[in-house]
């Protein structure tokens, strides 16, 4: 089997390798990866910020989370967790 988000990180994934024109179409993909990754590090922040109103507490959160070595292996990647994790933080944010 594979992931439930595959369909859409297909979609993503292709929707930005056809946008940016430079480097092979692996390359654009993991690109397209770390984008997604570094947005669910945003979405974090924006979440942690308004539930704790302190914006060194956020960053701080953000950061452990972009950090993690699980994280930051996958959002280097092309991998479907990263568009995962985007899609939870955006969830929690709302």
């Amino acid at each position: 089997g594979h992931p439930p988000g595959y369909p859409l990180f297909c979609i993503v994934a292709k929707l930005f390798a056809s946008v940016a024109h430079f480097g092979s179409v692996a390359f654009r993909m993991n690109l397209s990866m770390a984008f997604v990754g570094a947005g669910a590090s945003a979405f974090l922040y924006l979440t942690a910020f308004h539930v704790i109103n302190c914006r060194s507490s956020a960053v701080l959160a953000a950061g452990l989370f972009a950090l993690n070595p699980i994280v930051w292996t996958y959002s280097s990647h092309a991998e479907v967790f990263p568009l995962n994790n985007f899609l939870v933080c955006i969830l929690l944010y709302l």
